[in-house]
């Protein structure tokens, strides 16, 4: 079994980085100095996963997950929601067409480097975003997947914490048919991310999608009755150990009681531990702790 680690959804900028932001909207530096501010916290972030095999760029200039699709697309931003129940909010995408326009320049902008692409799910388009249509939207991250994939992107993390959190049961439909059409031109691993909510009773359903793995965010689950319901021995898991709605440290004794029953009860094919849910709700600090505890953990198993 390959035992892997990686980071979680959008990563937090450092404080420099947020004052340079703060200091370009507010006309106090020029654009060149916001960008060398950018590039300090992307070569950071390189090397904090230095040896990783799983590689993110943090999606440190993602607003949140939706809002660079404004530039994708024919689209408005308007209001604010809540992003579960965070301290986050979201912007409301309203969809005028889905005509995508300059894709290539588009995925240059806001993917930087790395291997793994960490995009919103349908869940995620269905609840913060105004005429949302899941055919249309299925075509467009088709595309884009499709071009990621040429840049040598070869991990899909789909978030879709909203399955569970609203118990969609219409949402499977639009999934499975998601799924089913990307697999078709997708080779790379595909993985829908669930967080934010207990999926036990949705994992069979969920297992059949044609995906090669699950992530669960076990804050919230329960290993031993997830365990009840695994019924597919083909399949890999994000595992989302660390907990990443609260600042303080794990013990390496503490995860290993939840990795060993994880692995033991569980048997995935491949086992890519993380945090449980965006290390974005940490502060930077804290969420660097949080990886360094990753590489130690990972050295040990």
């Amino acid at each position: 079994m390959e035992k892997l680690i990686s980071l979680n959804g959008k990563y937090p900028r450092s404080e420099k980085l947020i004052k340079a932001t703060r200091d370009y909207e507010r006309n106090r530096i020029k654009y060149e100095e916001l960008l060398i501010a950018y590039e300090e916290d992307y070569e950071s972030l390189k090397e904090l996963q230095k040896g990783f095999k799983i590689i993110s760029d943090g999606l440190l200039n993602w607003q949140d997950l939706l809002r660079p699709f404004s530039e994708l697309t024919k689209s408005e931003v308007n209001g604010l929601k809540r992003y579960f129940e965070t301290n986050t909010f979201y912007r409301i995408l309203k969809f005028n067409d889905f005509e995508i326009k300059n894709a290539e320049s588009w995925i240059k902008n806001y993917f930087k480097f790395g291997n793994l692409a960490i995009l919103p799910s349908l869940g995620i388009f269905k609840y913060f975003s105004e005429n949302y249509y899941s055919d249309k939207i299925s075509n467009m991250l088709k595309t884009i997947l499709k071009l990621l994939e040429e840049k040598g992107y070869n991990y899909f993390y789909f978030q879709e914490p909203s399955l569970g959190f609203y118990k969609d049961y219409d949402l499977f439909s639009e999934l499975r048919k998601f799924f089913e059409m990307i697999r078709k031109e997708i080779k790379g691993k595909i993985i829908l991310n669930t967080y934010f909510s207990d999926v036990s009773e949705f994992l069979k359903e969920i297992l059949k999608f044609e995906i090669d793995g699950i992530g669960i965010d076990f804050t919230f689950n329960d290993i031993e009755i997830i365990a009840k319901n695994f019924n597919r021995k083909d399949i890999g898991i994000l595992a989302g150990i660390l907990d990443n709605t609260n600042s303080i440290i794990e013990t390496y004794e503490d995860v290993k009681i939840v990795l060993d029953k994880i692995l033991n009860e569980l048997k995935p094919t491949f086992i890519i531990i993380s945090g449980s849910c965006d290390f974005e709700l940490l502060p930077r600090e804290i969420a660097n702790k949080k990886v360094q505890f990753l590489k130690e953990l990972i050295a040990k198993i």
